[in-house]
């Protein structure tokens, strides 16, 4: 989004709340407009239309930033993507070179916390589920990390104060 999408991005809000039974202040927009800023408006406004065609929890009763964005992205968690990561790390297990992990973390991971070529020597079949544990943890710490940065890098470019002019439809 761009300063300028703010009274778009307002009224998609205030839509969602008020289809939903729900309120939201001044401040809630100003944090959800800092917490979306990487998005483009476009995208915000369709995960809205989708959220009103397809969203059937209750509480809260105005949808949250996560399921904003989870929408948006449509990704797994970091926890259900390390578990599917640490899966295929175990099943190429056997395998003599580095298999060419596409997940950024995995790799990561493969080559600096635990070398590939020397984790396939080394780990034993019942220390697998502790190495699992530990991988997931891992990559769940990283991806969480890396979130946090890119939304930090956001939040520098936002200018607030038209947020304080904007007003209900």
């Amino acid at each position: 989004m761009t300063n300028d999408d703010k009274q778009k991005f307002a009224e998609i809000m205030w839509g969602l709340a008020d289809v939903f039974g729900g309120e939201i202040s001044q401040s809630g927009l100003k944090v959800r407009f800092a917490a979306l800023y990487e998005y483009q408006i476009e995208d915000i406004e369709a995960s809205g239309a989708y959220l009103l065609r397809y969203r059937k929890a209750k509480f809260p009763a105005v949808p949250t930033v996560s399921e904003i964005i989870e929408i948006i992205e449509q990704k797994e968690s970091p926890d259900i993507a390390a578990r599917r990561q640490a899966d295929f790390v175990i099943s190429q297990r056997g395998v003599v070179y580095m298999p060419d992990f596409d997940d950024e973390i995995t790799k990561r991971l493969m080559s600096e916390t635990w070398p590939y070529r020397k984790w396939v020597q080394t780990v034993q079949d019942k220390d697998l589920a502790w190495w699992r544990r530990d991988f997931v943890a891992a990559y769940v710490g990283i991806a969480e990390r890396e979130r946090y940065r890119s939304i930090r890098e956001s939040i520098g470019k936002i200018d607030y104060k038209g947020l304080k002019r904007l007003e209900k439809p």
